[in-house]
């Protein structure tokens, strides 16, 4: 058995004229989404080759390539108006339903990009908001595991919880939180969760000087983990279908904290 006869036959590479490739809709997504448009912008905005991977076609015959994967660098290519051609994996002649078969296999294998995992190539890119983002981590000695498990209790993986943090407010906000967490639950893991980080930043924007953070602590430490907080909000908002769950989670926690500070 050969190898066209195990795999298929096997594809070529080459760059293809940008007027011969054309989108099948019977099986494509069409790009009028804002999402859509929106990734269409930033690829045109900062449109390099050596960003640009091949477009994955099939070969119709005729000098013309049906795209299976790459649409939205297509659209951006082309809409730049000075690109005559695009590099491409060209899948010999095939139906239409085998095409379809190849983007379904495409997108459902690829591999979902997470925060951290995004966090990571930013920095070695020198990325202003990755390096911000860093500079503060290592003031409040937190580190980010890029393995995705959070081991020690002064991990997390709130990358973009706290990068939105460090934009709209006085990183003080940040560092209080972070340290009341921790002093909250020394010793278990995976408590700098976004859900009460953002809690707690809110908390303290809308209170001021009113709050003690030896009362947040204490607060803290009678819900036992943060789990059990973003369950207790979970519980008000299937009660009250019109909170958000960022609102649940502030109301379950001010009113825990109201109770504490009372007794």
């Amino acid at each position: 058995m050969n190898n066209e006869d195990k795999y298929g036959l096997v594809p070529d590479l080459d760059w293809i004229n940008i007027n011969s490739l054309t989108i099948d809709d019977t099986y494509q997504r069409d790009t009028l989404s804002k999402r859509s448009q929106q990734n269409i912008k930033k690829i045109k905005e900062a449109f390099a080759w050596s960003k640009f991977s091949p477009l994955t076609v099939a070969d119709l015959g005729n000098n013309k390539y049906s795209i299976i994967d790459g649409q939205h660098r297509y659209i951006a290519a082309k809409e730049l108006g000075d690109i005559t051609d695009l590099p491409c994996w060209i899948i010999p002649q095939c139906q239409t339903k085998s095409q379809a078969d190849a983007f379904i296999d495409i997108n459902k294998n690829r591999v979902y990009v997470n925060n951290w995992q995004m966090y990571k190539a930013k920095l070695a890119a020198n990325d202003e908001n990755a390096t911000r983002i860093n500079e503060f981590l290592n003031t409040v000695n937190i580190t980010v595991p890029f393995n995705g498990y959070c081991s020690k209790p002064n991990m997390t993986l709130a990358i973009a919880c706290i990068g939105k943090h460090l934009q709209q407010h006085n990183d003080a906000y940040l560092s209080e939180v972070i340290a009341d967490i921790l002093k909250a639950y020394p010793n278990k893991i995976g408590q700098l969760k976004r859900d009460l980080i953002d809690t707690l930043v809110l908390f303290k924007i809308r209170n001021g000087a009113k709050i003690k953070d030896e009362i947040i602590i204490k607060t803290l430490q009678a819900f036992d983990n943060a789990d059990r907080i973003t369950g207790k909000a979970a519980e008000l908002r299937a009660v009250d279908t019109s909170l958000k769950a960022g609102e649940a989670h502030y109301k379950v926690f001010l009113n825990k904290y109201k109770e504490v500070k009372n007794v």
